[in-house]
Formats: C-alpha cells, sequence, structure tokens
C-alpha cells in the first residue's frame, strides 16, 4: 500500500535533518526577519484589527519553533504594549525543544503553554483572540478541525490562516513530489471548499513572495527547498526524474543579469468569532 504524505510529513519533522531542512526552506524563501510575518504584521495588525484589550489569548497551531509567532508578538507588544497568553501546538519533539531554548525572548510580556502533540488531540481550555495557522494546515484530517477552531475563538477573535495558494510555484511542485502517496496534503482550496460547505465567511488576501538566487547557487538552494518538499526523498529520485523537476522549476522562473528570479503568490484566510457580521 502506497504511504500517506501526512504522515510522512509529520514524521519527517520529527527528525532533527527535517526540521533543520524547513528552517533553511524558509531561509531561502523569506529570509531573516521572516518577509512572510513582517509583511502581516505591517498590513493587518492594525489598531481596528486588534482586540483592545491590554492581555491577548494567542493560540499558533503547528507552530513550529516558535520563530513566527515570537515575531507576532513581538510586534504587537512593541505597537501597541500587548500582554499575552501563548497556546503553541506543535507535534514536532524537535521544534517544541527550540522553542523552549528561546523563550526568555517573549517571556517578559508573555505566559506560554507548549503542547507537543498533534492539533486532533489538544483540548482547548481558554478563548482565543487570534488562533494562527502558518504555514501549517497541510497535515490537518478533516474539515471538522475549521468548526473545533471556531468553538475556540472569542466573539472578537479571529483564526488566521497563511498557506501558498492553489495555483502557486510551491503548490506546482508539490503536485509533481507527492505523486505516489495514498493521499493529498490538506491544502487552501480544502479549507475554503470546507468554510463553504459549512456556510462560514471568510475573507481571503493574496499577495506575492519574491527572491532571487545567484545562477551559481541555483542548483544548491533549489536541492534544499525540493528535498524539503519532497520530505527528503528527493535525493533518492532517478537523474530523469530529477531533470524534470528542475525543468518545471526553470519554467517558474525568469533569468536576469546571472540571477533566477521567483516569486510565490501567498494566501491569507481570515475567518470571524461570531461577534463579527
Amino acid at each position: 500500500m502506497a504511504p500517506s504524505v501526512k504522515t510522512e510529513y509529520k514524521n519527517f519533522l520529527n527528525t532533527k535533518e527535517g526540521a533543520a531542512l524547513y528552517n533553511k526552506f524558509k531561509r531561502i524563501l523569506y529570509g531573516e526577519p521572516d518577509s512572510l510575518i513582517e509583511y502581516f504584521n505591517c498590513n493587518f495588525l492594525t489598531d481596528k484589527f486588534v482586540p483592545h484589550r491590554e492581555k491577548l489569548n494567542i493560540c499558533d497551531v503547528g507552530g513550529g519553533d516558535g520563530k513566527r509567532i515570537m515575531q507576532i508578538l513581538g510586534f504587537l507588544h512593541k505597537k501597541y504594549s500587548k500582554y499575552f497568553h501563548l497556546d503553541l501546538i506543535e507535534q514536532s519533539s524537535v521544534f517544541c525543544r527550540s522553542f523552549e531554548n528561546n523563550l526568555n525572548k517573549i517571556t517578559p510580556y508573555s505566559t506560554v503553554n507548549i503542547q507537543n502533540c498533534l492539533f486532533e488531540e489538544v483540548n482547548f481550555s481558554r478563548k482565543y483572540d487570534f488562533i494562527f495557522l502558518i504555514h501549517s494546515i497541510y497535515t490537518l484530517k478533516d474539515s471538522n478541525n475549521i468548526l473545533k477552531l471556531l468553538q475556540s475563538l472569542n466573539p472578537d477573535g479571529k483564526i488566521i490562516l497563511f498557506s501558498n495558494a492553489e495555483d502557486s510555484f510551491l503548490g506546482a511542485l508539490k503536485k509533481e513530489l507527492d505523486k505516489g502517496y495514498s493521499d493529498k496534503r490538506f491544502e487552501i482550496n480544502n479549507i475554503k471548499e470546507s468554510l463553504n460547505n459549512f456556510s462560514i465567511s471568510y475573507n481571503s488576501y493574496n499577495f506575492y513572495t519574491k527572491w532571487s538566487i545567484a545562477e551559481k547557487d541555483v542548483y544548491s538552494r533549489m536541492l534544499i527547498i525540493l528535498q524539503w518538499l519532497s520530505l527528503g526523498r528527493f535525493s533518492s529520485f532517478s537523474e530523469h526524474r530529477k531533470q524534470e523537476i528542475f525543468d518545471l522549476i526553470f519554467d517558474m522562473a525568469t533569468s536576469k543579469n546571472g540571477k533566477y528570479y521567483f516569486k510565490e503568490k501567498e494566501e491569507i484566510i481570515i475567518i470571524y468569532g461570531s461577534g463579527k457580521n
């Protein structure tokens, strides 16, 4: 029987190799500080968007090593003098340990509870102002998870999901690399289909992450991206199969002045609590 991509994804992130590859992949696309979070902070976290309470309850589902949520909390604390209770849910013990080692960066203004478990195993004990899923929807079991999240929102709370868009650079590569699995990753189109089926309203926003790679570095950098997206399998592909995938990559890139230029179509979905019409 063919393996499950969702199971393989979770298993790979529970290894030091998988966690390290994911962080290298993020740095290539988003840099440090993370440009995806910088865009969100500057364009979404307005006075109108952020609840006017001194302390906010935050939940980060699939929060990884915590760097992205710490960047968001740091921004909110600096701009709005907010304090936080953070529940970080992460199934990878490797990432949980990494987050624990960096907690001192936010503990002056945050209390933190780390739950090293799958989302499906969580029993939420509070209502949240913000629930984040930042590139972490791919292993959700089914659409009922959306209802579980909604039940954990304050009336004026918001669920905020980040993902590559369906017709994006990463979306095209994942479709190609995931051939042979018995299932598919839970993608943004599955989220939107579920929301429509449940008659849950939401807002969707698209924007682009752009990055460039020097010609001399393009193969080594792309190997990192492909090794991550393939969950460690790309190095074992046949040379013919590897070339097919590199051909796809170069079809989606622009070459100019000794560099290859890429862009990734991002999507943010915001679901509002019951207090929002």
